[in-house]
């Protein structure tokens, strides 16, 4: 099943008008990780990663691979992201958030795009 953004633009606002910023962050975070979930299960071959390399290679592969998802969804949503390597990992910025367009907010509130992130991150580390 696929979710349309429009919905899920929709999730973002409401939980922002019925808990507050701070109380939508645990909503809109979980939604992330089911998100990532989703699409494992949709795009099983796109999660490919050596469950018995050492976490090192492991996370070699995330990046590899959440590159190509970057490249991915700059070219359906146009150029959000931006993905690069930093000295301590690997690094994203999203910039106009597609999950959270239009929305005024008085601090960041791309917690569901943390939560995919934090999904596809124990996923690669956390595969045996």
């Amino acid at each position: 099943m696929v979710y349309p953004i429009e919905k899920f633009i929709k999730f973002v606002t409401g939980a922002i008008d019925i808990f507050g910023e701070k109380g939508a962050a645990s909503h809109t975070l979980s939604r992330g990780r089911r998100g990532f979930e989703i699409s494992l299960e949709l795009f099983p071959d796109m999660h490919r990663i050596d469950k018995t390399k050492p976490v090192e290679k492991k996370f070699e592969e995330f990046v590899k691979l959440y590159g190509a998802a970057v490249v991915a969804s700059n070219y359906i949503y146009g150029d959000v992201f931006t993905f690069y390597e930093i000295p301590e990992g690997a690094a994203v910025e999203i910039g106009p958030c597609f999950w959270c367009q239009g929305l005024k907010t008085e601090k960041p509130i791309c917690h569901a795009q943390v939560g995919f992130q934090y999904g596809f991150l124990h996923y690669v580390m956390a595969a045996k």
